[in-house]
């Protein structure tokens, strides 16, 4: 470690703790936990406290529950995800202490309710929601106009890299990685003033995915710190060395898709000649038309897409245009109402 933030997994992990940290985490998860789950926990609670009375199966749950949340919250990280072990026996708790609790007519109508509101508010989330940000208010980034950008620009052999944390962009284009490195900063409090030497970005890092790259490049390279994907506005290419004078000796920028820029292989033929479109949430805006490919003659420019506008899903179209030495194409992003 060199003094500039965690360079290792120990480090990283044993940061975890900082005050203000945990806090700010635990605001966002844990205290959401307990209070969406009140009447569970307080019926789990209730039959804890008759430990005495209790079988040796109601034993192993009580316990079973106090490992899950021991397990949750040991990292520090206190990330919703986290608290699934948690959730089986508290639920199991919770249902037994019902089924063998007597109360009240009144305070079973109160539970029920205390536990229904949250089952359907959660339930409208996940419906609405974005399967891959969770993200509830539009515009979630438009992964899928990406991954249909990167399909139709490569072929199935292809190999492609993705610089920010954004794995699933390599399952939803179905194209290999070039590197061993799925996401970079895992882990990472995105947006922080953290210096981005992380563990996972650490010097040794590099020499890695210098050598990766240098076995497979790429046939594209998507940036998704430019858009500001998972919080990777910070963390440019242009702040690392190594990869920045990779992306500026081979490739340069062939399209803008929702603000995510990609980059193709210099002399591809596609190069200069693709137009850049870009996506909102309810308007696909037009791609400009192509310019002339880089090598040989000019071919036929494409055509501008018309845009999508609101109300049904509408789809951006351009023609593509041949010249002798490569081939233009209007380019445009799909936009969705």
């Amino acid at each position: 470690m060199d003094g500039s933030g965690p360079a290792t997994l120990v480090d990283y992990a044993s940061s975890s703790w900082a005050p203000a940290y945990v806090w700010s985490r635990a605001r966002d998860s844990l205290v959401p936990f307990v209070l969406d789950d009140a009447v569970l926990w307080i019926a789990a609670i209730a039959m804890a406290a008759r430990w005495r009375s209790l079988t040796r199966e109601t034993r192993l749950i009580v316990v079973w529950l106090a490992l899950g949340m021991a397990g949750s919250v040991a990292g520090g990280h206190l990330s919703w995800h986290y608290f699934v072990q948690a959730m089986g026996p508290l639920a199991v708790l919770g249902a037994l202490a019902f089924d063998r609790i007597q109360v009240r007519r009144v305070v079973a109508v109160a539970a029920a309710i205390g536990i229904a509101i949250p089952a359907v508010a959660w339930l409208a989330f996940d419906l609405a929601a974005d399967p891959l940000t969770y993200d509830f208010s539009p515009p979630p980034p438009a992964h899928e106009a990406v991954a249909a950008y990167i399909r139709a620009h490569t072929s199935a052999s292809d190999r492609i890299f993705v610089w920010g944390d954004w794995a699933a962009l390599y399952v939803e284009s179905d194209r290999f990685m070039a590197a061993r490195f799925p996401g970079f900063l895992r882990g990472f409090e995105r947006g922080s003033s953290a210096p981005p030497n992380n563990w996972d970005t650490a010097p040794d890092v590099w020499p890695l995915l210098q050598a990766d790259l240098a076995v497979h490049p790429p046939a594209l390279i998507v940036d998704t710190s430019v858009a500001g994907w998972s919080d990777f506005t910070k963390y440019p290419m242009s702040n690392y060395p190594g990869l920045a004078e990779f992306v500026a000796a081979g490739y340069h920028p062939v399209a803008t898709v929702d603000g995510v820029v990609i980059y193709g292989r210099n002399g591809s033929g596609e190069g200069d000649g693709s137009a850049t479109g870009s996506l909102t949430w309810g308007a696909g805006t037009a791609g400009a038309t192509g310019r002339a490919g880089r090598a040989g003659a000019a071919g036929t420019a494409g055509t501008a897409g018309a845009a999508a506008t609101g109300g049904a899903p509408g789809f951006c179209t351009g023609t593509v245009g041949e010249g002798s030495g490569g081939t233009t194409r209007g380019w445009t992003t799909t936009g969705f109402a």
